[in-house]
């Protein structure tokens, strides 16, 4: 814990990538510590309260994971696709806009027929299809583009987007090229 710490200090005053690869690789150590979560959890809620307490555990594994992920996505690729074994890593430094949430319009309604098109071959469905399709959802027209307009906008409104996914989208993107 005290390496971690340390760390962490040093990446307070020197934000540089290697910092944070550094800082990675010690809270993955950390994580794979035997009775780490034991020991958080028996720090006295007078020292640390159960809101923190719960908040650190679920840093600590989250960033934990995020290596195992990169990790993993990065020896799969370079073991099961011949053009990625003679790629190399490139660490992705986003500019601040790629942080800020795009504001979803309320007025937004997205038409589930043409998502559901998009969705499938590509090709338009009949409206007995449709029909067909609401029917065993067990709804209407009506209620069901109602319903997914609305959680559309929630999607938009409160998603995020995983480091993983975001790996997967960079590596996707960088073979589209």
């Amino acid at each position: 814990m005290r390496a971690v710490i340390k760390l962490l200090d040093v990446w307070s005053r020197y934000q540089v990538t290697s910092r944070v690869q550094e800082l990675v690789e010690g809270i993955y150590r950390l994580n794979r510590t035997a009775g780490l979560y034991e020991a958080i959890n028996a720090i006295p809620n007078v020292d640390l309260a159960p809101d923190l307490r719960k908040s650190l555990i679920n840093i600590v594994r989250k960033v934990a994971r995020y290596r195992e992920i990169a990790r993993l996505l990065y020896r799969t690729a370079k073991d099961t696709t011949p053009m990625l074994r003679r790629t190399s890593v490139v660490v992705v430094d986003l500019p601040l806009a790629a942080y800020t949430k795009v504001q979803s319009r309320q007025d937004y309604v997205p038409d589930i027929v043409a998502k559901i098109d998009e969705a499938g071959t590509g090709q338009n469905h009949s409206e007995q299809e449709m029909d067909m399709l609401f029917r065993h959802l067990d709804t209407d027209r009506t209620a069901a583009a109602k319903a997914f307009g609305r959680q559309t906008r929630n999607t938009l409104a409160q998603s995020k987007i995983h480091a993983e996914i975001q790996l997967v989208e960079y590596c996707n993107s960088s073979m589209a090229k």
